[in-house]
């Protein structure tokens, strides 16, 4: 069943492929909440580092703190 869901839900295709940490991280995800809820499922994945390469939100900071560091208006990956 974990197995299926890994196959299934997207998680960062777009990532390196062989970054196997973030990769096992999901699995096990998957392996953990196989048989209860969905929403136990995404609410873990949403905090994982492999969605956080995905949505981009892995270094991104806010406009406010860019701001202050550079002097510029630069606004945070969303």
């Amino acid at each position: 069943m974990a197995w299926a869901l890994y196959e299934l839900i997207n998680t960062g295709t777009a990532t390196n492929p062989h970054n196997t940490e973030s990769n096992l991280y999901v699995y096990d995800t998957y392996t953990r909440n196989c048989f209860g809820n969905y929403f136990d499922i995404m609410k873990e994945m949403m905090f994982s580092p492999k969605m956080a390469e995905q949505f981009n939100f892995a270094m991104s900071s806010s406009q406010r703190f860019q701001f202050v560091l550079k002097n510029t208006t630069i606004y945070p990956d969303e």
